[in-house]
């Protein structure tokens, strides 16, 4: 297998990692949260289930899209979304305002949670498919790690523009570093070739399998 097969997998997978990473940051700030905006048990709740809410829009719209538009625009649109729900959580002047951003945050998650398998699926050489497929499970761990390890490190950083009121915002906005750097990868990777296929462009498909 070429290692150029396996770095343009890893790519992909970092979908998963935000997938994770997005998933988990939300634990460090519960706390700060219920103080910041009075929330109650219920409230809280909701906060943190509005990112599961827009997975479900997320995942089922994605692979239609991903028909029509092409695998690697929608993995660009997704690491975009990441983006937009990253900051706007961290400057997020309400508790609507972040609610939103956190729905944001999760149609990215439903779309990464779809997107990801089905590219690594079609550039996959079909006797490592499995191996590579792996990746996407591996990153979303590795995703959740780094979020407690990310909300330990601003959590307990000690400057002095950090306080108890304000260190959501940067855990919830952290996640834009990664999201950047999904979305200037994922324009180096090439298309799927199933899907040039499927749209009948067959001489960039041969060029990507001869690479792949």
């Amino acid at each position: 297998m070429k290692f150029y097969t396996i770095l343009i997998a890893s790519v992909a997978a970092l979908g998963g990692l935000l997938f994770g990473f997005d998933t988990a940051v939300i634990a460090g700030t519960i706390t700060s949260l219920k103080s910041y905006f009075s929330l109650g048990d219920a409230a809280i709740g909701f906060v943190v289930a509005a990112a599961s809410i827009g997975c479900i829009p997320g995942a089922f719209f994605a692979g239609r899209l991903a028909d029509h538009f092409g695998r690697k625009k929608m993995m660009a649109t997704t690491a975009l979304l990441f983006i937009i729900a990253a900051i706007g959580s961290g400057f997020a002047g309400s508790l609507s305002e972040l609610v939103v951003f956190r729905f944001i945050g999760g149609i990215a998650i439903g779309m990464a949670s779809t997107l990801a398998p089905i590219y690594i699926s079609e550039i996959s050489p079909s006797a490592f498919r499995g191996r590579l497929g792996m990746l996407q499970q591996l990153a979303i761990v590795i995703g959740i790690l780094l979020a407690f390890i990310s909300n330990y490190f601003i959590a307990n950083a000690g400057y002095s523009f950090l306080t108890n009121e304000n260190h959501w915002r940067y855990m919830l906005a952290a996640a834009a570093i990664p999201s950047l750097l999904f979305f200037i990868f994922i324009l180096m990777v090439p298309e799927s070739p199933r899907w040039l296929i499927f749209k009948n462009r067959f001489d960039q498909a041969r060029k990507i399998f001869r690479n792949i």
